[in-house]
Order: structure tokens, then sequence, then C-alpha cells
């Protein structure tokens, strides 16, 4: 799923013709939280295209982040009512359907965390689905995506709500969709999941990219070498958000995630003795 595809889902096959062409000769954009690349053609999460098509999406919280929990709860935790439930699944297996035909019926390869939550759903619609999840250190995970919906919530948000409380809603989505995650992922048939960190894939993607072939038997990851070199290459440098993990988000994550960290493998981090400016 492209990027294009996401943002233009409703008629992403007819506005590949002309409005695509147009939108790629005005030029590149960033990302407003992290200032990567935000290709057209690049890869994008199925969550956006569901934001833009359907009115069963989880990406609605950032417009209603008043009821940011009710999105959550219904659309990642799968508590929908049966007849949400089936228009999701309908609107979703549009999304996958046009992007297949956009690139000519290969198997899909969908990015979203949203998923994280969704494990008995997915196979249930998908039993042959194979899954990559990755972890990355709880307490960066929070500033991350505190960084994220103050840069975007602004440029979309339709209410008003107070900081502390989208921490709260922030703390609870990631808590609920993880302890469901560990439960639902011994649903998965074995050889179907390969786990691995952020940490890792950033410091040898390839190395770990060819470990995801290998355990799920993809094939062909030799053939695929020469063109993942070729692409990181191309990348250049890029300088990630430095985010300082202050002695709130220590003490925060210690009370509401310690289960993750351990869940995960993620080493323990204490409150500093130094005072603190508020």
């Amino acid at each position: 799923l492209t990027t294009f595809q996401a943002i233009a889902q409703p008629f992403a096959l007819s506005g590949s013709t002309w409005l695509l062409p147009l939108l790629l000769r005005l030029g590149g954009r960033k990302r407003p939280m992290d200032n990567v690349d935000l290709e057209l053609l690049g890869p994008q999460e199925e969550e956006v295209a569901m934001g833009s098509c359907s009115r069963h999406s989880a990406l609605l919280g950032l417009f209603f982040p008043r009821d940011y929990k009710h999105f959550i709860r219904r659309y990642i935790l799968d508590d929908m009512p049966d007849a949400d439930r089936e228009a999701w699944k309908s609107d979703f297996q549009g999304v996958l359907r046009k992007a297949t035909l956009a690139c000519g019926g290969k198997p899909l390869a969908l990015k979203s965390p949203s998923n994280t939550g969704r494990v008995p759903l997915l196979l249930e619609m998908f039993p042959d689905a194979r899954f990559v999840n990755i972890t990355r250190d709880p307490y960066v995970v929070f500033r991350s995506l505190e960084h994220a919906y103050k840069k975007v919530l602004p440029l979309v948000q339709m209410q008003e709500i107070p900081w502390q409380e989208l921490g709260d809603a922030i703390v609870v989505g990631y808590q609920a969709m993880l302890q469901k995650y560990l439960v639902d992922r011994n649903m998965i048939p074995a050889g179907r999941l390969v786990n691995l960190r952020f940490e890792d894939l950033e410091a040898d993607p390839l190395g770990q990219i060819e470990r995801i072939y290998d355990e799920l038997e993809l094939g062909g990851f030799q053939q695929l070498r020469p063109q993942l070199q070729d692409y990181l290459e191309k990348l250049g440098p890029y300088v990630k958000n430095n985010h300082e993990i202050s002695d709130r988000v220590v003490d925060l994550v210690n009370t509401h995630w310690a289960f993750a960290l351990e869940a995960l493998g993620y080493e323990r981090r204490s409150v500093s003795k130094a005072p603190q400016l508020p």
C-alpha cells in the first residue's frame, strides 16, 4: 500500500493515472513528527487508508481526541458490534484489493502498529498470513508517541483536549494493545511469526531482513539483497529525533508499562536523584 493509495483511497485507482503524476511533479514532503521523507510511492499504513475511506478507523481518534480511547477500544482492540465488525472487514478488504490490483497481484506487505491488537481478526480473515512483530524500548515509545501527537493533532483535530488527558489515553492504549497481543500471539501457527527489536533492525537492516525471510521461509532473499543494499545506500544520512527520557516518563513507564519491559526484555530504568524542572 502506497502513501498515494492511502490518502486518495476513494479514487486511488483512477487517480493514479492523472492526479498522481501531477502530485509527483510538485516534489517531496516530510512527515511532521520526524522529518522522514513522505514519498507518494513509498509504503504507508493501511490505517491511513481506512481513515480516508471509512468511518470504522482508529485514525478518527486524531480528529476527535476526546473519544480517542473509544476508537482504540473499538477499532484496534476489536471490541466492535457485529455490524460494525463486518463493515470494518469489508472496508479493510476494499483497501487491500485496490492495493493488490495496483501492484499486479503481488502478496501484500502491510505495516501498521494497529494490527498488533488485531491478531485474531486478521487470522480469521487471512489464515495463511505471516507476522513480523517489531518491538522498541517502551520509554522511547512513549516519548515518540507523545511527540508525534503534539505535532500532528494541531493539524487535524476538531476538538481541544488537555495534554495530560491525551497522555493518559496513550498509556491506556499501548497497555491494552500490548497485553492483548501477548495473549493473542499464541494463536499464530508455528513458523508464521518473527520477533525482532527496532534497535537491531536499525543497526543491521540487511541481517534482520534476511532473518525474516529465513524464519518465514519466504525465499528469494539473495536475489533481493542487491536491491536492498542499493536502497540503503541511497537513503543517505538521517538524524533521528533525540527523545530525552525524563524522570516523568521513567516513572510513568515503570508504573504502567512494567509488564512490557519484562515481556519484551528491556532494562528497567531508575528515576534520577537530580532535581527536575517543572
